[in-house]
């Protein structure tokens, strides 16, 4: 396990490293630990997106002091140290308040990491120093505004994730989960510097039918996809494709509805469409116009995409070039959780500063 982790806004976090249980504990806790950030299975409901508002509980055990696997140098402070447990929590109390940098503790569930703060909750010393090694801590978890160590290759429906960050090579746009690499015909495709929050993005041809990226393959089929874009233009002024198959019959993921601002409503039963983390009807699909967005498509029957993939072009019919801008592209094989789905969201959001 890595010892230290970094969040989205670039801050770097000590882990908290604990050893595995091995004797029975009591099951009273001490609550006076908070977790902050909101990843976790379960926590936030649709009405609590982004908010700072709601608790959940779970709860850490320590081995007992009669234990033998209570070691006096058993956990990493937040500046690396060795330290037994009483150290670490006594060096973070003052004056009735437990306090001290988040450092991140990994769930060896889901292998996501959390970070964690400490606030106090009716603790006194006395009882700290008695308490300490024989009873678990209760983290509470809470939201900390722009930060998310949320990692997407822990997502086991993932299967392809296109990063503006990673240049063409060879003509290639490769793929940080896998092998599939999206290849441009021509270079009506480019890379461009430091276009939003810092990253570099693919910026897609205006004026030609050339400007898409794509792959053929039959093992494409999709389910759920994540897009953080730009549209270059007021309105659509063709039905330009995002994300289709490359086929002349092959399924539309996502393309635009000429003088309109919205994507062209697909017709499917259980299509879910969002914009920056906020549902809208199949028939409303308000795209980000010449304005960065993060859009998240959902189709529980899945769009097979039996003779390829591509971005930036209506499958093989001319003149429906898309102007459009892409930063990160994350695709789907099953649905995941809404939960999992939120926490991509916020990751996204965050990485790439995009505002509802």
């Amino acid at each position: 396990m890595p010892t230290t982790v970094t969040a989205s806004n670039g801050n770097t976090y000590h882990l908290w490293q604990l050893p595995d249980l091995t004797t029975p504990e009591p099951e009273d806790s001490i609550e006076f630990t908070t977790l902050d950030n909101d990843l976790s299975d379960g926590y936030r409901s649709t009405a609590l997106f982004g908010s700072n508002t709601g608790v959940r509980k779970w709860t850490l055990k320590f081995p007992t002091l009669a234990s033998l696997d209570v070691l006096s140098t058993t956990v990493t402070d937040p500046n690396g140290a060795a330290v037994s447990r009483e150290q670490y929590v006594r060096s973070l109390y003052a004056e009735n308040k437990v306090t001290g940098t988040p450092f991140a503790y990994q769930d060896p569930a889901s292998g996501q990491y959390y970070l964690v703060d400490f606030e106090d909750q009716s603790l006194s010393l006395a009882r700290m120093r008695v308490k300490i090694y024989s009873t678990g801590l209760t983290l509470k978890q809470r939201r900390l505004t722009g930060v998310t160590i949320f990692d997407v290759s822990q997502v086991s429906q993932v299967w392809g994730r296109w990063i503006g960050d990673t240049s063409f090579s060879s003509n290639n746009w490769n793929d940080t989960i896998s092998t599939l690499a999206l290849d441009r015909s021509t270079t009506d495709v480019v890379d461009v510097a430091a276009a939003q929050n810092g990253h570099q993005i693919k910026r897609f041809s205006n004026t030609t039918n050339d400007g898409r990226v794509s792959r053929s393959g039959s093992q494409l089929d999709t389910n759920e996809a994540f897009i953080v874009m730009k549209m270059r233009e007021a309105s659509f002024s063709n039905a330009a494709g995002i994300i289709t198959g490359t086929g002349g019959a092959d399924p539309q993921l996502l393309i635009g509805s000429s003088g309109t601002t919205k994507f062209a409503d697909p017709s499917l039963t259980g299509y879910e469409y969002r914009l920056n983390g906020v549902e809208y009807a199949a028939s409303n699909q308000q795209a980000p116009m010449n304005t960065w967005g993060l859009v998240h498509i959902r189709y529980a029957t899945g769009w097979e995409l039996s003779n390829g993939l591509q971005f930036g072009k209506n499958r093989n019919t001319a003149g429906t070039f898309a102007e459009m801008d892409l930063g990160e592209v994350i695709l789907c094989q099953g649905l995941t959780p809404m939960s999992v789905a939120r926490e991509i969201t916020e990751s996204l959001m965050v990485s790439w500063g995009i505002t509802a």
